[in-house]
């Protein structure tokens, strides 16, 4: 089905992201654009409407920063505060508080060899990363309060109707995530989230075949207790370039049934527009 759409336009005051920049102390060259990414699903504070996105200087992807923007009119004001030094925004409500979480990341330095493969004229690569969660009743008194295990990305949470929450989680690895599932636990309280129930969380019942892997970026609780996951699913091909799409499922925390709704759209679909790099040309990507 086709849906109506909205484009919402997050880098449109370069004047404010610039100056936001300027003050975490990240130089911005006069002539290159900050570009915002990855948003959160919309939410409501005090009568206000705000998003959140990944912020970065176009040219670099190792400054990234998770900023506020209020609907103004029909404009998104990028906020001057609080700023947090991470990518890849999720907020959710957990009783009279928001949580917020991103993807914390650490920098080193790129071979030669990998310098040629990704054309990257930095020279530089992100070695790790972690999530880390925020909470608070009100924007500027969000504090952290957990952050999940080093390598794990992709960390959402869903208030359930019964009052507990449900974590939904990333693996990697060889003993289990091979290059990314998606695991499943509930906890009874905020208080109860930590990197060991992150990583112990069992995997769903439905597993992505060989080769790829996929992520949930936004869990929806509906009407009956099932849960709407809006993902993505993704594969290497060949020559190593990367293939995003939007996907998405219904998962019942009771009894795990997984409905399988499928891959949602593809880069095609949508008019022809500039890579972050040549090796993700073919990306769409689902956020909030």
């Amino acid at each position: 089905m086709i849906h109506s759409t909205r484009k919402i336009e997050l880098a449109e005051n370069q004047t404010v992201l610039k100056e936001i920049f300027e003050k975490q102390g990240v130089k911005v060259a006069e002539d290159e654009k900050i570009v915002v990414l990855n948003p959160t699903n919309e939410f409501e504070l005090e009568g206000e409407t705000y998003i959140a996105g990944r912020a970065e200087p176009k040219t670099s992807k190792f400054d990234p920063r998770t900023i506020f923007f209020k609907k103004v009119g029909e404009h998104w004001e990028p906020q001057p505060g609080p700023v947090f030094k991470m990518e890849d925004p999720s907020i959710t409500k957990i009783g009279d508080e928001f949580v917020l979480c991103g993807v914390e990341i650490e920098i080193g330095v790129m071979s030669r060899f990998q310098q040629l493969i990704t054309g990257d004229k930095v020279g530089l690569k992100v070695t790790s990363w972690r999530t880390a969660f925020y909470k608070g009743k009100t924007l500027d008194n969000l504090v952290r309060f957990a952050e999940g295990p080093a390598g794990m990305k992709d960390v959402r949470l869903a208030k359930l109707p019964n009052g507990k929450i449900g974590v939904y989680t990333r693996p990697q690895g060889l003993k289990k995530g091979g290059p990314g599932q998606i695991g499943f636990t509930i906890i009874d309280k905020l208080s109860d989230l930590n990197a060991e129930v992150i990583k112990n969380a069992p995997l769903l019942n439905t597993r992505f075949p060989e080769g790829e892997w996929g992520g949930t970026n936004e869990p929806t609780v509906l009407p009956d207790g099932r849960v709407f996951v809006l993902g993505h699913r993704a594969y290497y091909d060949k020559n190593k370039n990367r293939h995003y799409y939007p996907w998405a499922f219904i998962h019942d925390p009771k009894t795990g049934e997984i409905t399988d709704l499928g891959i949602l759209a593809e880069r095609s679909d949508f008019p022809k527009g500039p890579a972050k790099r040549r090796d993700l040309v073919d990306i769409l990507f689902s956020a909030g």
